[in-house]
């Protein structure tokens, strides 16, 4: 068997958030994960793999299939099943195949999954300490709330959710299969106005990215917004990047203006570096939350919705503070 899953996250800085002790109930009783903030807009959530003691996994949004560290694979005796080719901006890689036989992330349970192997030394050298990323093939079976200012994610197989989220409802772009008859490379693909732009664009709701970022902006900016200045980040596989930081952009997503969004592109173009089904990443975190519903195939940025308890507190709130400004400030390398 051969796949070739997309992983596309930058890392311009390692600063890690403290563990705080975060509630854990959801709308309609769902029962919640805590999460941990590091690097701005990433997070990681425990996950459990063959009813291992749960470990930190970086969720993303933005990777098709979830990959293991060969080191825990290895802890787990996993053998390999095939192979694949592992993108991401700027690299492409060779790795292994492996089924887990149940991931877990808290009571929601996927059994007989299909899990990439990879070496995430380089991910962990920039100062993550991961055992895996959650992707897409796991993810994708629930409907899922973000909440970044509680620290919470709700996975949600049943519906429970969905009545009590108020806001608007964005559209998810239909993705069409890869050739070889894979499932899509992203799901949540959202149609966004870049108003400094020529055109709509297609932007994948990516939580495993601390930028936003184009892959092409010359195709959908005007030419007096393509000027920028170099910063140095790093890309997926660890390996370090030129970029270049776009003057802020304001963006309209539905009704909605968000301003002062500073997306980042590759110095070099996006030669190897993109996919034809989107064409750019929007971070989950640049949102308070953000509610997915897989049946209705929609979105709702900073739902309206009755908690537990709608307190927050003062280190949540400077936690997201700075993921908003995480785009303008200097690279810790």
């Amino acid at each position: 068997m051969k796949m070739s899953p997309w992983l596309a996250f930058f890392i311009l800085s390692s600063a890690i958030a403290p563990a705080f002790p975060a509630e854990t109930h959801c709308p309609g009783s769902v029962a919640g994960v805590s999460l941990r903030h590091i690097n701005g807009y990433q997070m990681l959530v425990q996950v459990s793999a063959n009813h291992s003691a749960p470990s930190d996994f970086l969720l993303d949004t933005g990777t098709q299939v979830t990959i293991l560290d060969q080191s825990f694979a290895n802890v787990l005796n996993l053998k390999a099943k095939g192979s694949a080719t592992l993108q991401g901006i700027g690299f492409r890689n060779s790795t292994s195949i492996a089924q887990v036989d149940e991931l877990a992330v808290g009571a929601n349970t996927v059994s007989d999954l299909k899990v990439l192997v990879a070496n995430l030394a380089s991910i962990n050298s920039s100062g993550l300490r991961i055992k895996g990323i959650l992707g897409e093939d796991f993810l994708r079976r629930f409907d899922m709330l973000i909440d970044n200012s509680r620290s919470l994610l709700c996975l949600d197989d049943a519906g429970l959710m969905r009545t009590g989220m108020t806001g608007q409802r964005i559209s998810l772009l239909p993705t069409p299969n890869t050739a070889n008859g894979d499932v899509s490379v992203n799901s949540l693909i959202m149609s966004v106005r870049l108003l400094g732009g020529t055109q709509m664009v297609r932007l994948a709701l990516d939580s495993g990215s601390d930028v936003p970022f184009l892959f092409a902006p010359s195709e959908v900016l005007a030419a007096g917004a393509l000027e920028g200045h170099l910063r140095v980040g790093r890309g997926a596989n660890g390996d370090q990047q030129w970029l270049v930081t776009l003057p802020p952009q304001t963006i309209k997503i539905g009704g909605d203006n968000r301003s002062g969004v500073s997306f980042l592109t590759l110095r070099n173009g996006p030669q190897g570096s993109r996919v034809s089904a989107y064409d750019g990443l929007l971070p989950t975190g640049i949102f308070r939350s953000i509610f997915v519903s897989r049946s209705g195939e929609f979105a709702v940025l900073d739902p309206n919705y009755r908690g537990s308890s709608q307190r927050e507190s003062r280190v949540h709130r400077c936690v997201f503070r700075r993921a908003l400004h995480v785009a303008e400030r200097s690279i810790l390398m």
